[in-house]
């Protein structure tokens, strides 16, 4: 899978045409997703994860598609909790956006990276932190 994820929000709020979906969940939160790009190998197209609901996902061959068809994973989801009484997270609760991470580099730049922080005089994470947003 690539190594690219974006996390959006998503409005779960249906369109005109799915008013149904009103009647039964009247109080729809907003749920937040990672949507990731398939590599052609596994059939190209999007993933689409929600991390508040464990097992929730879907795909599609485009953006669009895909977070349609995850919102339709959504609701299943929804209404399977529902129907078996379990319960429903509410949104950002998984904690998945908490600003952990992990990576694991190369020793010789991680070398470079420590002697970089004792120059500039500030921590490893301080310095990683200001080269990446830099970068973006």
């Amino acid at each position: 899978m690539n190594e690219l994820k974006y996390p959006f929000l998503m409005s779960v709020l249906p369109s005109e045409e799915d008013r149904d979906y009103l009647i039964e969940f009247p109080d729809l939160p907003r749920y937040p997703f990672l949507m990731s790009v398939l590599p052609s190998e596994e059939g190209g197209g999007y993933l689409i994860e929600f991390p508040d609901l464990p097992g929730c996902m879907s795909d599609g061959d485009t953006i669009e598609e895909t977070i349609e068809n995850g919102k339709d994973a959504m609701f299943c989801w929804i209404e399977t909790a529902k129907e078996f009484g379990d319960k429903i997270p509410q949104p950002g609760s998984a904690d998945v956006f908490n600003g952990d991470w992990a990576q694991q580099i190369p020793e010789h730049i991680h070398i470079q990276l420590l002697q970089r922080a004792e120059q500039k005089g500030v921590s490893l994470t301080t310095l990683v932190t200001e080269m990446l947003s830099a970068e973006l």
